[in-house]
């Protein structure tokens, strides 16, 4: 990230804040089956694939949900 200005730094330093907290966080499969469900229901309505539009999503909830 750049640290040109005094919004970079802040920027930085909110985005470093972030990854402290995600790093310390632990999964909850309830809550991911809850946003598995959703996106399967809308993609049911829709005649969508959420799945294509966020890999890395669908990636993470392939082992974490069944």
């Amino acid at each position: 990230m750049p640290e040109e200005t005094d919004d970079d730094l802040k920027a930085k330093t909110y985005m470093r804040g972030i990854a402290l907290n995600y790093k310390q966080s632990q999964s909850n499969s309830v809550e991911m089956l809850k946003l598995k469900t959703f996106l399967d229901e809308n993609d049911r309505r829709r005649s969508s694939n959420w799945t294509k539009t966020f890999p890395w999503l669908a990636k993470e909830l392939a082992h974490v949900v069944q």
